[in-house]
């Protein structure tokens, strides 16, 4: 995933956990951008410059690194072991 799809797939992830709507976001950073261009970000169809960016992240209270920095998940001591059940007719 490149940093322009990851931007896009945070972003919605964000706006929708945070409760925004399109508009709602766009009104919650002043309606400096619209909520079409908003979808646009989430479609990858544009990318906000540093001083939207900036304003997004700050009306959604999220780092840069929260919709930039690669998600690494650990897992240990997991066991995925499991017993067949097996079912007689």
């Amino acid at each position: 995933m490149n940093m322009k799809e990851t931007f896009a797939a945070r972003l919605r992830s964000i706006r929708i956990m945070r409760g925004y709507s399109f508009r709602e976001l766009s009104e919650a950073m002043g309606n400096v951008v619209s909520a079409q261009t908003l979808a646009n970000y989430e479609g990858m169809a544009t990318f906000p410059d540093s001083d939207i960016m900036s304003i997004l992240l700050k009306a959604l209270d999220v780092s840069y690194d929260d919709v930039f920095k690669p998600l690494r998940i650990r897992m240990e001591n997991v066991d995925f072991s499991f017993r067949k059940k097996h079912i007689r007719f």
